[in-house]
């Protein structure tokens, strides 16, 4: 059953009722350029209250994927700049924002999605790129296959650092779910089951080395699946579908996963055997959970918005303004599984910039 369930409320009145919940937790959500560079906004305190971060360090480029490793450490990426990709990582929290890679070792491409397994291994993946670095960024390796140089990839998870996904655009006439099961250094094609069904696969997430959870849709972006795979990939299987495109899953267990399409939440609380979703702006993009209550969703729409809900989706706070100023459109949110030690006290909301319509990845047909 579709639940359609959208509650906007102040900051202060999640402030307060997060405040009877008790543990707090950090997170990073990207998007389009701001202000004249990328946007970055941290929260401690589980989405109460956002900062931006990264003035006069982040590069004039929309920042496309986060992946929070612990509530001090992240990876971002995003768009060309300097003529090759951005990579950004920092370990305190996002006061200071390094930027990896070189020209030399960086193509000159988007990357959409990062990945880490712990903090020195990580992959992120763009058009014709799947890059690995295992030093924590000193150093990077393009570890795409051949054939695939053209291919566009929009997703990628390691459960183990071992076993790695990438998945993406079509080719042969249906979407790309590439496995590795040795770090990326060879890479197989995963065609079984109901994979033929989708056109692109633009999100992946893994429990272990055999269960895991894609979501994508057909290349008209006009009717999106979740699949699932309890066999390492070798056969995937359709457990829920709907109208217009499937953007990003997210797996908290193996019983607890949550997806977006391009206007709703799904959530199974049951390995993928049910679901029940909710309703909410177009375009939404990122989804991020820390257990089958609290999850957390951003939007690229006519305008960014965060989403929060503590309550298993049934009701969500829905923020689109920081300091009366509009949100940027938003691409990804991660926020740590691991408590903040010590919450912060004070709410901090940032005033915005005009938004930025950034370019379009793959809209689907139907949103407006």
């Amino acid at each position: 059953m579709l639940i359609r369930v959208r509650h906007l409320v102040s900051a202060a009145t999640l402030a307060c009722a997060l405040g009877s919940e008790g543990a707090e937790y950090a997170g990073w959500t990207v998007g389009n350029v701001w202000n004249g560079y990328g946007t970055i906004l941290r929260s401690t305190d589980s989405g109460v209250s956002w900062a931006r971060q990264g003035i006069g360090q982040v590069a004039d480029a929309s920042l496309e994927g986060v992946f929070t490793v612990d509530p001090l450490t992240a990876w971002v990426v995003g768009d060309s700049n300097a003529g090759y990709a951005t990579i950004y990582h920092t370990t305190d929290g996002g006061l200071t924002w390094d930027r990896k890679g070189s020209a030399a070792q960086v193509p000159n491409t988007s990357l959409l999605k990062v990945a880490t397994f712990g903090d020195g291994n990580v992959w992120a993946v763009g058009t014709g790129a799947i890059l690995h670095s295992g030093d924590g960024g000193a150093s990077w390796a393009n570890q795409i296959p051949t054939g695939y140089e053209g291919v566009t990839l929009q997703g990628v998870y390691t459960p183990d650092g071992v076993n790695v996904w990438a998945t993406g655009g079509s080719k042969d006439g249906y979407a790309t779910i590439l496995k590795s099961s040795n770090g990326g250094l060879n890479w197989t094609r995963q065609s079984g089951g109901d994979v033929g069904l989708l056109g692109h696969v633009l999100g992946i997430s893994a429990v272990d080395a055999n269960t895991a959870w894609a979501i994508g849709a057909t290349n008209g972006a006009m009717r999106w699946s979740v699949l699932g795979t309890t066999d390492g990939g070798v056969n995937w299987t359709e457990q829920n579908h709907g109208g217009l495109d499937g953007n990003n899953v997210y797996a908290v267990d193996a019983s607890t996963v949550w997806a977006v399409s391009d206007d709703t939440v799904q959530r199974t609380t049951n390995g993928g055997a049910s679901w029940n979703g909710s309703s909410l702006q177009c375009y939404t993009m990122g989804i991020s959970a820390v257990d089958s209550q609290q999850a957390w969703a951003v939007s690229l729409g006519l305008h960014g918005a965060i989403y929060h809900t503590t309550d298993g989706g049934n009701n969500w706070v829905t923020l689109t303004q920081l300091g009366g100023e509009t949100l940027p459109g938003l691409h990804t949110v991660s926020f740590s599984r691991e408590a903040v030690p010590e919450p912060s006290g004070t709410a901090l909301l940032v005033l915005g910039m005009a938004t930025m319509w950034g370019r379009s990845r793959r809209r689907s047909r139907g949103c407006l």
